[in-house]
């Protein structure tokens, strides 16, 4: 019997479950249950009922089987995990979506707009490689966001003032750059406050000298 956790398998699990695999949980003994037998039948040729699934477990020979290659897929998997996921960059802004995303709907992301092969993400693909992906497309929408801000700023440029706007950034900032310059605000700050607190103690030991 195959045990392979792919997307083909956690698709199956979120459509049967109603549930984004995001918040799916491994001590929970029904959503476990849930996910093995989608791996089973997404995997294997010979197709069965949820409840007949769930009977053929209960036989210790065939349970110890199914969970221990299971566990064996996880722990091979893990060697390889990032387990973070990020939010697929949505809209002009580029700002990220903190709506918990289902894999199938970052597996439609990655096929129809990010091209990858639909046989390659289903079946060969782990969800611990979606951070790879998700990041390369992510740059990729950032890159061409830059790129149709820069010709626009270069075409506006002769009628504005470029005293004023004298960069593609100041022209219209994305949400990650505005990021960036908030941090970089934000350790300047910090810098200007501990130079002062350093120059302030300097005046205090030369006082009392």
């Amino acid at each position: 019997m195959k045990i392979k956790l792919n997307l083909r398998s956690i698709i199956r699990y979120e459509q049967m479950s109603g549930q984004s695999f995001n918040c799916f949980n491994y001590s929970n003994e029904e959503q476990l249950l849930m996910l093995l037998y989608n791996i089973v039948i997404s995997n294997n040729d010979e197709l069965f009922l949820y409840d007949e699934f769930k009977q053929m477990v209960e036989s210790k020979k065939i349970g110890l089987e199914i969970f221990n290659k299971f566990n064996k897929e996880l722990k091979y998997i893990e060697q390889y995990s990032n387990k973070t996921i990020d939010a697929p960059t949505t809209g002009e802004t580029g700002e990220t979506s903190t709506v918990v995303m289902f894999i199938k709907d970052i597996v439609g992301l990655l096929s129809i707009q990010a091209g990858l092969d639909i046989n390659y993400i289903l079946s060969e693909m782990t969800v611990f490689d979606i951070t790879f992906y998700m990041n390369s497309y992510n740059d990729r929408i950032k890159q061409d966001l830059e790129k149709r801000r820069l010709f626009t700023w270069l075409s506006i440029l002769p009628h504005i003032d470029g005293s004023k706007i004298n960069s593609p950034t100041k022209f219209y900032p994305f949400a990650w750059e505005m990021e960036q310059i908030e941090l970089e605000e934000k350790e300047q700050m910090n810098q200007m406050k501990n130079d002062f607190e350093d120059f302030m103690n300097n005046n205090k030991v030369e006082n009392n000298e």
